[in-house]
């Protein structure tokens, strides 16, 4: 077990920091305006809720989902990170193609899907109850929110 978590730490030599002052400047002038958006976030979705599809979490929200998670989570880092000189190369740290890790790729991917699974007859009844062309939009709709509102930001910039 030990030597599975030897192996998911990131060597120093994978990671390229051009300028460790600056990047420190920026990364904690970011979480600084990440709480201050996030309460700002917050108070307009309070005063002026805007859920998607009718949905009531807050994570729904319109505001939320485009502004905070996609615009300050994916697009503000991506443009930072660019600007910083760094490419996908940097953000890989190391990780390649191989086709032991492509594999445990796919196991995992399979592995969520089956957790998910349960998700399924759900998303059917709530399907059957609307026309086709709406229900495969919806889908389609959510599917992609979710990857620019939580796959992107959060396992690409965020970790």
């Amino acid at each position: 077990m030990a030597s599975f978590f030897r192996r998911q730490r990131v060597r120093v030599t994978d990671i390229r920091i051009t300028n460790p002052a600056r990047e420190l400047r920026v990364v904690l002038t970011f979480a600084v305006a990440y709480v201050l958006a996030a309460v700002l976030t917050g108070l307009a979705m309070r005063a002026w809720p805007h859920p998607i599809a009718g949905a009531s979490y807050l994570t729904s929200d319109f505001t939320y989902v485009v502004f905070f998670k996609v615009g300050l989570l994916l697009v503000v880092p991506a443009i930072a990170i660019h600007r910083a000189g760094y490419g996908v190369d940097d953000l890989m740290l190391g990780w390649r193609p191989t086709p032991g890790a492509v594999t445990r790729l796919v196991v995992l991917f399979a592995l969520g899907v089956l957790i998910n699974g349960s998700k399924l007859p759900a998303i059917f009844v709530a399907a059957g109850a609307l026309p086709w062309s709406e229900a495969t939009l919806r889908i389609v709709a959510g599917a992609v929110i979710m990857f620019f509102a939580a796959a992107l930001p959060e396992e690409l910039v965020y970790r």
